[in-house]
């Protein structure tokens, strides 16, 4: 059986390293802006070592979505998706 799928998310150019390249592996993190006085709530880390597998920066100025393809288990799918429909998601890279 298969184990990972790809899914495509939307992220904000700001939200990405600006030199992140497909084959890296990344964390995924969940960021909610504070607003109208609402409780900061702290970063949820959704997913780590997601396989970046395509990036589209077609008309990526500042502040503008940037279409991320990643890898992942399948198990993780449904996590992904619902960090991507509230929030900002934010994507972390590592190096030594």
């Amino acid at each position: 059986a298969m184990v990972n799928q790809q899914v495509s998310i939307s992220v904000r150019s700001v939200d990405i390293p600006a030199q992140l390249t497909v084959g890296e592996v990344v964390s995924i993190y969940q960021l909610h802006d504070a607003r109208n006085g609402e409780v900061v709530q702290p970063p949820n880390e959704v997913i780590s070592a997601v396989f970046i597998q395509d990036i589209s920066r077609k008309s990526a100025n500042f502040g503008s979505d940037i279409a991320l393809t990643i890898s992942l288990n399948r198990r993780d799918v449904p996590a992904v998706l619902q960090a991507s429909a509230s929030g900002r998601i934010v994507v972390a890279t590592s190096h030594g």
